[in-house]
C-alpha cells in the first residue's frame, strides 16, 4: 500500500513538473537563519542552519566552519545529530584550506531530516585542538529548530475523502478546453494527500523516542568495566541534550568535569568511570523531570 502511495506522489510531483515554465530558475541559496560562533584559545568554531522553522517534509542544512590560528591542529569534531532526533541524509567534510596570514579553515555540511512535527535542536558541536603543549575545546551552543506539519492544523484530511473541484475551476477548465486535465489532476491530488497521510502515520508509530536513546547511550557507558575517555565526551554531549536551556548548577558542573576527563591519562580510569556513572543518574533524573512537566 505504501508503495502504490509513493507511486501516486511521485505522479503528482511529474505533473506539476509539466506545467512550470520554461522560464522559471532556481532560487538562490537562503542566508543562514541560525548562527552560532564560540571561540577557545586559537580555534574558531562557526554553526549556522538555514533554516530555523521547517515542514516534516523538509530538510535542514547545518554548516560547521572551524577556523585555525597558525600552529594550531583540530584533533576531532564532533556533533550527535541522531540522538537529538534528527536522521542524518548527509555528511560531507571538506579538507582543511588555508585562507590567508597562515590561518586554515576546515569545513562540514550535514544534511537533516525530522521525524515528526515539535521543538528539534541542532546539539553542540565540540571542535577539540591542540598547540605545542596546549589542548581545549570548543563547543557551540544548542541552535532550536521548528518542525511544523505539512498538512495545516485546520484542513484535517479524513482517509478515503475526495473534494470536489470548485465550480470556477471546471468553468475555467470548459472554456480552455481541458477539463480532462482537470479531472486528472484532481483525482491524482486526492490520492496524493491520501499517501502522505499513511506514510505520517506510519512514520509516527514508528519514531523512537530521543530522550531513551540518550538515556540509553548512557547507561551503556556506566555498565562499561572501564569506559574510557570517549565514554565522557558521549556522556557529556547527552547531558547537554537532555538537559537543553537548563544547563546550570550540578548539570554544568559535570559536563565541565566530563570535558576535562576526556584529556585526562589512562591511569585515571577509576575517577572516569565515577564521572559516567554519574552523568547516567543525572540523565535520569532529567528525563523524570521531564516527564513530569508534560
Amino acid at each position: 500500500m505504501i508503495r502504490a502511495a509513493l507511486t501516486l506522489l511521485i505522479a503528482l510531483v511529474l505533473a506539476g513538473a509539466l506545467c512550470a515554465c520554461d522560464g522559471d530558475q532556481a532560487p538562490p541559496e537562503p542566508a543562514p537563519e541560525l548562527v552560532n560562533v564560540a571561540q577557545s584559545g586559537p580555534v574558531t568554531l562557526r554553526v549556522e542552519s538555514d533554516r530555523d522553522t521547517i515542514r516534516t517534509v523538509d530538510r535542514a542544512a547545518v554548516r560547521i566552519g572551524v577556523t585555525l590560528e597558525p600552529g594550531a591542529t583540530l584533533t576531532d569534531l564532533s556533533v550527535d545529530a541522531e540522538a537529538a532526533g534528527w536522521t542524518v541524509i548527509d555528511d560531507r567534510q571538506e579538507p582543511e584550506r588555508l585562507i590567508g596570514q597562515g590561518r586554515t579553515r576546515l569545513s562540514r555540511t550535514l544534511t537533516l531530516e525530522p521525524f515528526l512535527e515539535g521543538e528539534y535542536e541542532i546539539p553542540s558541536v565540540h571542535a577539540a585542538w591542540s598547540m605545542a603543549d596546549a589542548s581545549g575545546v570548543v563547543t557551540s551552543e544548542p541552535m532550536r529548530v521548528r518542525v511544523t506539519s505539512v498538512l495545516e492544523a485546520d484542513d484535517p484530511l479524513t482517509i478515503g475523502e475526495v473534494r470536489p473541484i470548485p465550480p470556477e475551476t471546471i468553468e475555467a477548465a470548459q472554456r480552455s478546453g481541458a477539463p480532462t486535465l482537470v479531472a486528472i489532476l484532481g483525482g491524482v491530488g486526492a490520492a496524493a494527500l491520501l499517501a502522505t497521510a499513511l506514510i505520517w502515520r506510519r512514520s509516527r508509530r514508528a519514531a523512537p523516542d530521543p530522550a531513551s536513546v540518550i538515556l540509553a547511550r548512557l547507561e551503556r557507558a556506566a555498565q562499561a568495566g572501564e569506559p574510557g575517555v570517549e565514554a565522557c565526551a558521549e556522556a557529556a554531549e547527552a547531558l547537554r541534550l537532555l538537559a537543553g536551556d537548563r544547563v546550570d548548577g550540578s548539570a554544568r558542573s559535570l559536563i565541565d568535569r566530563l570535558d576535562d576527563a576526556r584529556f585526562a591519562p589512562a591511569s585515571d580510569a577509576d575517577r572516569i568511570a565515577d564521572l559516567v556513572r554519574d552523568a547516567a543518574a543525572l540523565g535520569r533524573s532529567l528525563i523524570e523531570a521531564r516527564r513530569a512537566r508534560a
